[in-house]
C-alpha cells in the first residue's frame, strides 16, 4: 500500500503546471487580467483617496472606502471570478491528470457549470477556517488540512457542497499531518521566497509596495506574473494533494472521478 509522499505531491504539482500551461495557464491569465482591471479601476477611484485622505488627522478617513457601493460590487465580482477560476482551473488539472490533456474549453465549461457550488463551498470553507482561527488557531489548521481536498472532490467527483466536505474529511483522515507539512512548505516557497525576492528587488515592504502599486501602472503590472505563478502553483498543489490522498487511501483514482471524465 502506498504511503503519502510529499516529494511526489510537489513533483505531480509541477507536472500539472507544466502540462496545462496552454489550457489552465491561459484560463487563469485571462481571468486574472479581468480581475486586475477591476482592482485597478477601484484603486484609482477609491483607494488612492483612502491612502492619501484629505484630512490625514482623521483616524477614520481610510475607512471611507467601505462606504462605497462600487467597492462592494467589485468585491462581489472578485468572489465570483475567484470561484469561476478555482472551478475551471482545478477541473482542467484533474482532466489533464486523467487524460493527459486539457484545453481552454474544458476550463471554461467546468468553471461556468460549477461556479455557484464553488462559491458556496469557498464561503463555507473560509467561514469555518476563520472561526477555527479565532479558537486559538489550532482548530483552523485542522480544518484547513481536513478540507484540503474539498474543492477537487467538488470538481472531480461531481458531489454536492456538503458531500464534498465529508468526502474530503474521509480522504484526509490519517494524512493530515503530512498535508499540513506540504502546505507549510508551499507557503514558505511562495510567500517567503517569491514575495521576499520581489520586495527586496524594489527595496520596500509589503504595505509600501501595495500603496505604490495603486499609483504606478508599472508596479501594478509586476503583480500579474506573480499572481499568475502563485495561482497556478496553488491550484496544482490542491489537485495534487487530492490525487495523492486518493492514491494512498484507495489505490488510485476513484470510480467517481473516472465516471465524470468518461
Amino acid at each position: 500500500m502506498e504511503s503519502y509522499s510529499i516529494g511526489r505531491v510537489f513533483s505531480r504539482a509541477f507536472e500539472l503546471v507544466k502540462g496545462t500551461l496552454t489550457s489552465v495557464g491561459l484560463f487563469v491569465l485571462l481571468i486574472q487580467l479581468a480581475n486586475m482591471a477591476l482592482q485597478w479601476a477601484l484603486r484609482q477611484s477609491i483607494a488612492i483617496p483612502a491612502i492619501n485622505p484629505a484630512s490625514p488627522k482623521d483616524p477614520f478617513a481610510a475607512l471611507a472606502i467601505f462606504q462605497s457601493g462600487w467597492y462592494w460590487l467589485v468585491v462581489l465580482v472578485s468572489l465570483v471570478l475567484a470561484s469561476f477560476t478555482y472551478a475551471g482551473s482545478i477541473s482542467g488539472m484533474l482532466t489533464y491528470a486523467d487524460r493527459g490533456k486539457a484545453n481552454l474549453a474544458d476550463c471554461l465549461s467546468a468553471g461556468l457549470a460549477k461556479m455557484l457550488p464553488m462559491l458556496g463551498l469557498l464561503f463555507l470553507w473560509y467561514l469555518g477556517v476563520a472561526a477555527g482561527w479565532l479558537l486559538l488557531v489550532i482548530p483552523g489548521i485542522i480544518l484547513i488540512t481536513m478540507w484540503s481536498a474539498a474543492m477537487p472532490v467538488l470538481m472531480g467527483e461531481d458531489l454536492g457542497v456538503f458531500a464534498s466536505f465529508g468526502r474530503s474529511r474521509n480522504l484526509t483522515r490519517g494524512l493530515r499531518m503530512n498535508i499540513f507539512v506540504t502546505l507549510l512548505l508551499f507557503l514558505i516557497v511562495i510567500y517567503v521566497v517569491l514575495i521576499g525576492v520581489i520586495l527586496s528587488a524594489f527595496g520596500t515592504n509589503m504595505m509600501q509596495f501595495a500603496a505604490q502599486a495603486a499609483q504606478s501602472p508599472m508596479l501594478f503590472l509586476v503583480m500579474i506574473p506573480v499572481g499568475w505563478l502563485s495561482s497556478m502553483a496553488l491550484y496544482s498543489l490542491v489537485a495534487s494533494i487530492y490525487l495523492e490522498a486518493v492514491l494512498v487511501k484507495e489505490g488510485g483514482r476513484s470510480a467517481h472521478l473516472v465516471d465524470v471524465f468518461d
